[in-house]
Order: C-alpha cells, then structure tokens, then sequence
C-alpha cells in the first residue's frame, strides 16, 4: 500500500463534567439521566459489555483515561462518576486526548494491502488441510416480504456494491486483499415459484436454503456478496442474502440491509456519500500502533503470564468414520417476550448481563460433554475505532476481534455464581484484548513446540 507519512493531531476534548458523563452513560443504557443516582447500578439497568467499551472510548476521546476494565469492576454508578471525577482532577500521565491521524488520503486504494487478522484467520480457515477447517465464513440469512420488484431489487443491489468497495473485494493467493474497480456480482438470480403448487414450492425453497448456507463462494475471484430472490405464490417474495464475512463483519451486515432498504425504497434519492474506506481505516490503525504499544506489551504479558494455565478446548466426543465436508445443522428454541424480560430482569438483579446468562448456560452443557470440565471458548469483539474518521459507523468490513475465555465447570457452583464468576473472567480477558485471542493461541502454539491450539467452540451474542 502506497501512503506518505501519516501526520497525527490531537483529538478534540470535550468536557466531560458529572451532567455530560451521566448523559452519556444515560444513553447507553437507554434510560432517563434521573435514573443514575449513585447508587444505581449500570448492570442492573440494562447495560452490556459493549456499551461499557463504548463509554470507556468516549471518555479516553475526551481526554479522561478511564479503562473498560475500569469501569466494569465498579458496581455503582457512583462509584463510575467517582472514578472520572478523580482522573478529571488528576489526570496524570495517560490522560491527553489521542492523536488521530490524517495522513492518510493518499492510500491507493486499488492496491493490494493486508487482511486484518481476523479476516486472516477466516481465510485460513477455509482451507481444506486445516483441522476442523474448509469451512466459509458467512451469514446466509433469509428475508421473507411481499411484492419485492426484481427490477428495483437488482438495481438497488448494484448502488450497493457501488458504495461499499469492501463488497468488490478479491482475496489473493499471497493473503492480501484487493478492490476491484469492475462489480464482479452477475446480478440478481430470480427464482419464479409463484405457478407451482405449495409443495413443489417448499422444496425449491428448501434447496437453495441448503446449497446458499453451505456454499463456499469464490473470493479469489472477487465473491464475496450475492443476493437472490425467490417469487412466491399470493404476491409474496424471498430475499437470500449470503455476504462472506471476510468482507462484512457482523455489525457491517445490519449497514448492508439498512442501507439496501433505503436504496430500494427510495431510488431516486442517493445515501451521504463516504469520505473514508476500510483500506484507509487499516493504514490509519496501523499509523496510531505506537501510540498503543504500551498498552498491547501490558495486554500480551498479562496473557504470557496466564499460559502455562490456560485450559485447552472443550474436548466433545467426535463422530468415527470417514471424513465430510463439515454441515452446520441449526438448533433454535425461541422464548416469547415474557421469558425474555423475566430472564433479562433476573440477570440484571444477579449483576449479570443477559449475554452472559446465555453464555454460561452454554458453558455448562458444554461442560457436561467434555471430557475435560476446564477449557477455553473464543468470543468474537467488536472493535470498530469510531475516532478516526466520522464516517467509520458507516463503513462495510471486518472490524471484529478476539478474546479467549477460560471456563471452569469442575466444582459445583450456583448458576448465578457461575455467571459472575465467567462475567468477570470476560471483563479480564477484554481490558487485555489489545493482545487479541488469535494472538495467544499463536503464543500457545509456540509454547507447545508447534503443535496447533485451537478453541474451536464459539460463543458469539448479538444481543442489545
């Protein structure tokens, strides 16, 4: 990647006073500011983990050092605004503002640059040789409507692949990436179903359910985006989405159909053009490394010295015989809305997030069918920098990360205890994400002379 020399400058402070710091974590939980006494608390309330990094961000972006590991070992919000107090009045040596670099406007933008790592380990995983590999990365997802315009869809398609670059991506042999100039994308496959009787109906669609989710597209050649449509009897449609997530990560999904939804519903009017790209977002998180050294050599020697007592992965039993192409099989179990405000509200008077009484629920069963009653689960991160370009909640790519999550399910415990117990674990492992899970299982291939470590098992919440 081409790009002179990146000039960086500070970025803007803003006065974080107790009034702005309660409007700000007010809005991430999504309650009145008259709720945040001090003894509130932000867990009981409804906030996450990720709303606690993105509070964390916002007060380091306005110049107050406050950790996410910080904040989420205080309980009260009292307690959060002492905290900002005391490094508003001391900042010390941490505190400034960062820099945010602009110079950047000259990365050549259809040369080949580096996979970011997570996109990385997805292209790896796609290969065949891998252990518990050959597998693509991608969300398959099905939208069901009525009266969808094959025309119109098409064509709001296409602005969409004209605005996000990242859709136009090929992945090269030497584990680059480059953007294409020409859309690569064929054009909307229809699928006329709506002559056909109900069952000839139910196995059409059936089938392009099971080739589409179990695909693996041609991302040398630059596929990394498709879109069908089926046309159903009585005016109803299908839409079939299958983006790689080499290209789009999980919030960059929900940009995609926001954005796709505006362009089909309005196509005469055109969405705020970007001024900033995934290629440039990369170069400029690789020009702001330095300013972040120290705290990845404190994140990388906090994991170095856990290794020798990180468990490996849930060891499930493994079906004899010979060799498939890996299936993924859905389970699902839906809870109507009054089970999930009942388990939401019991989590939050424990201090626990919904998430995480999910994940623990997940760990115990996984517990039950290991042999080994500790192991590792590997929890995918968001981790978009949102500071340095206006434009980067808008952006298409991969912007997630990793962290590794011990468990431990050898002693019996109460689930709510459980649940705290693998709540502050997940606080730990991500205040030392700076040194991300891919890293420390690389650490931990080394440590084994070589021999691949893996955490195969993935807990990954969309909730909030």
């Amino acid at each position: 990647m081409s790009e002179r020399p990146s000039v960086t400058t500070p970025a803007p402070a803003v006065d974080l006073n107790a009034d702005a710091f309660r409007q700000l974590v007010a809005a991430r939980i999504g309650c009145d500011p008259c709720e945040l006494t001090d003894d509130a608390e932000p867990i009981v309330l409804g906030i996450d983990s990720l709303a606690i990094m993105s509070i964390a961000g916002q007060c380091t972006r306005s110049g107050v050092a406050v950790g996410f590991a910080e904040l989420a070992e205080r309980r009260t919000f009292g307690e959060w605004l002492g905290l900002v107090y005391a490094r508003t009045t001391n900042p010390g040596p941490t505190a400034p503002a960062p820099a945010v670099p602009t110079g950047t406007d000259s990365v050549d933008e259809s040369a080949p640059f580096d996979l970011a790592l997570m996109q990385h380990a997805y292209w790896v995983g796609r290969l065949e040789d891998q252990e518990l590999g050959g597998v693509a990365t991608h969300l398959y997802t099905e939208f069901d409507g009525r009266a969808i315009d094959p025309e119109r869809l098409d064509a709001a398609a296409r602005a969409l692949l004209d605005r996000h670059a990242m859709l136009r991506v090929r992945i090269l042999d030497d584990g680059r990436q480059q953007i294409l100039s020409d859309n690569p994308w064929p054009g909307l496959t229809v699928h006329d179903l709506r002559d056909l009787d109900q069952a000839e109906v139910a196995c059409h669609v059936a089938e392009r359910r099971d080739l589409l989710s179990h695909r693996t597209m041609d991302v040398a050649a630059g596929q990394v985006f498709d879109l069908e449509l089926s046309l159903l009897p009585d005016g109803l449609g299908r839409v079939h989405v299958d983006p790689d997530m080499l290209a789009a990560d999980a919030v960059s999904f929900r940009t995609l159909m926001a954005d796709l939804a505006a362009l089909y519903e309005r196509p005469e009017a055109s969405l705020p053009a970007l001024a900033y790209s995934y290629p440039r977002y990369l170069a400029d998180r690789r020009a702001t490394a330095a300013q972040r050294s120290a705290e990845r050599d404190r994140a990388r020697a906090w994991w170095h010295d856990r290794l020798a007592d990180l468990p490996g992965p849930p060891q499930l039993p493994r079906a004899d015989g010979p060799a498939t192409r890996p299936r993924v099989s859905r389970r699902h179990h839906r809870l109507d809305p009054e089970c999930t405000a009942a388990l939401a509200a019991r989590a939050h008077r424990h201090g626990v997030t919904p998430a995480m009484a999910l994940a623990t629920a997940y760990a115990e069963i996984l517990g039950m069918w290991s042999a080994e009653p500790r192991f590792l689960l590997n929890l995918p991160l968001f981790d978009r920098d949102e500071q340095l370009h206006p434009d980067v909640p808008s952006l298409v790519g991969d912007f997630s990360s990793s962290v590794l999550l011990a468990v431990d399910t050898s002693a019996p415990a109460p689930f709510a205890q459980r649940a705290l117990d693998l709540q502050r674990e997940l606080h730990a492992a991500v205040a030392h994400g700076a040194h991300p899970g891919v890293e420390v299982l690389r650490d931990l291939t080394r440590a084994a002379d070589g021999e691949p470590v893996l955490a195969p098992v993935v807990y990954t919440s969309a909730l909030s």
